[in-house]
């Protein structure tokens, strides 16, 4: 455990800083207290490229495979070249699996095959109210909460927040059961409702998870989450807890070494 004494505080939090802080202090502290910066892994920028995409496409805009693979090559390269970079190489044990030649094929060959079947995909039978809406609204004193809602959309008078999430296979019961994950939805309900001024059983909540290593038939699915009003209120009440605690001039740091295995800092000189 260690004290630390914080001299500067961010005006907002978003849900990953908030995710990040209950999954382990210590890991929190290195990222938005030291800024110690990982290199984006394909995973991460393979589902920021679906992300941007889906954006354009629900929008009914063009976005070809060749542009697809194209950028994906570009930012393979680049996450190559700072891996190899001197301020780096404590990750290479982590991080040096995510170049193997297969799996980045595999991405690769998959996520035409995804984005095959999201462009033929129905969207226009949906309402878009919004894509990427961000929200930036007061929480506490001094916090505001910061996030980007990907899609928008209403059917039968009900308003539907959708989160995509990209995954290998389709979501098994863990996946559907992980309270975190939730929570993300549960924020974005509470404060589009306030923004709005929508009763919240007036909102229902998904994740949108596109695999692309299954049959193109079952590829896009949509998950409902449970989002009573209990639910909502009682995760908001856990992040502005947190806010709270970014706010302390002192505060002890404790690791969680429960979650090392999925921790870019396991076995680096941050984290013995």
């Amino acid at each position: 455990m260690e004290l630390i004494t914080t001299t500067e505080f961010k005006p907002h939090i978003s849900f990953s800083e908030f995710s990040i802080l209950n999954q382990c202090q210590w890991r929190h502290k290195l990222q938005y207290i030291d800024k110690e910066k990982v290199p984006a892994a394909p995973a991460l920028y393979f589902g920021s490229l679906i992300h941007a995409i889906l954006e354009k496409l629900i929008a009914n805009e063009e976005y070809s495979n060749e542009e697809f693979e194209a950028e994906f090559k570009q930012s393979t390269v680049q996450f190559a070249n700072e891996l190899r970079l001197p301020q780096n190489q404590k990750y290479q044990r982590k991080l040096n699996k995510d170049l193997d030649q297969s799996y980045v094929l595999s991405l690769l060959k998959g996520g035409k095959e995804l984005l095959n079947v999201i462009r033929n995909f129905n969207w226009s039978d949906f309402e878009t109210i919004d894509t990427e809406l961000e929200i930036n609204e007061n929480l506490i004193e001094g916090k505001k909460f910061k996030g980007y809602v990907d899609w928008i959309y209403k059917k039968d008078g009900i308003y539907y927040i959708a989160d995509f999430k990209t995954s290998k296979n389709k979501w098994g019961k863990w996946q559907r059961s992980d309270s975190n994950k939730k929570k993300q939805l549960y924020f974005y309900k509470y404060f589009f409702a306030q923004i709005n001024n929508i009763p919240l059983d007036q909102i229902k909540i998904q994740f949108i998870v596109l695999s692309w290593n299954i049959a193109p038939k079952n590829c896009i699915e949509f998950v409902d989450v449970r989002g009573a009003e209990t639910h909502v209120k009682s995760a908001v009440s856990k992040l502005k807890g947190a806010a709270e605690v970014l706010l302390l001039k002192e505060r002890p740091i404790m690791k969680n070494r429960a979650s090392c295995m999925f921790c870019p800092f396991e076995h680096t000189r941050h984290c013995t």
